[in-house]
């Protein structure tokens, strides 16, 4: 297998991978080490991450509530900021879970995953919109930044957020995710 075809498959099982990883790792500090995570309702650091990470749903629902993926290029909304919100939110969560956590490990997955899985999906979504979309799609980078936005303008960020887009997309997993685990990591850490 070429790392090409390996990098295709990390990405397409990005979130299995990511939630398998999780889930021994949470059970080795919780087993092996017998350490517990930060609880939200009770330390200031874990407030901290759980705020990023309910950010990041918000971030997620938003996008994800507007594009029209592959049909049309969305540029208002948070896609006003970001080349790819979804991907930011997602990002968010992830930081908002591993601060929340406090393990150095999780802090290595994670590095691990934006660099060896989301930054090749990334790239190769991008590739994909040059070519559906060209001199616009050229335009739109332009004016937007990949993690951190080149420009605000309140005007652009006033979009038509749409129930239907959102559940199409099936964002409602997210919601149901973050929540379960914010209440696991609650009573777990205050058991």
């Amino acid at each position: 297998m070429s790392q090409n075809q390996m990098m295709q498959k990390l990405a397409r099982y990005r979130l299995p991978l990511a939630f398998v990883t999780i889930v021994i790792i949470l059970l080795i500090n919780f087993f092996i080490l017998h350490k517990k995570p930060f609880s939200p309702l009770h330390e200031g650091i874990g407030y901290i991450g759980g705020i990023i990470a309910f950010l990041g749903v918000l971030l997620r629902s938003w996008a994800a509530g507007i594009i029209n993926k592959n049909k049309k290029l969305t540029t208002t909304g948070p896609y006003s900021l970001f080349h790819h919100p979804l991907y930011i939110g997602s990002l968010l969560i992830a930081v908002g879970f591993v601060i929340l956590l406090n393990s150095i490990y999780l802090w290595l997955i994670l590095i691990f995953f934006m660099f060896f899985v989301y930054m090749p999906k990334i790239q190769a979504e991008e590739k994909k919109l040059k070519i559906l979309f060209g001199e616009q799609w050229d335009c739109f980078v332009r004016q937007t930044g990949v993690f951190f936005p080149k420009q605000f303008k309140i005007s652009r960020l006033w979009c038509k957020w749409s129930f239907k887009h959102w559940v199409h997309h099936t964002e409602y997993n997210a919601w149901i995710a973050v929540s379960i685990a914010f209440t696991v990591i609650h009573y777990w850490a205050v058991s």
